[in-house]
């Protein structure tokens, strides 16, 4: 069973040119507020991914190749804790941000 941190990190490693610079700051926005209820992060993450439609077109894909991927439907579990999600988002935008310069300068 797949979260959807999972297939928005699948998509990155595919297609990382549909993560442009607005793509990791809006992904860099949403990280601190993800919820931690499964049910809750999907509906977040997809929520987040409509304002994207490369992404979200994607996500709709393998969502539905996948058959089995936590979207919220139903309110399946997921093995995949709230610290794993997060730590997948996180290396996506880790090198984006390492690459920014720092708003202390």
């Amino acid at each position: 069973m797949r979260t959807i941190c999972q297939e928005i990190h699948e998509i990155h490693q595919n297609n990382p040119e549909f993560f442009t610079e607005e793509v990791y700051v809006s992904l860099d926005n949403l990280l601190p507020n993800l919820p931690n209820d499964p049910k809750e992060r999907s509906d977040v993450i997809a929520i987040w991914a409509k304002e994207y439609p490369q992404i979200y077109k994607e996500l709709v894909k393998i969502s539905s190749r996948a058959n089995n991927a936590v979207r919220g439907i139903g309110g399946v579990k997921s093995p995949q804790t709230p610290d794993k999600d997060k730590e997948l988002l996180e290396n996506i935008v880790r090198p984006y941000r390492d690459k920014r310069p720092s708003k202390d300068k």
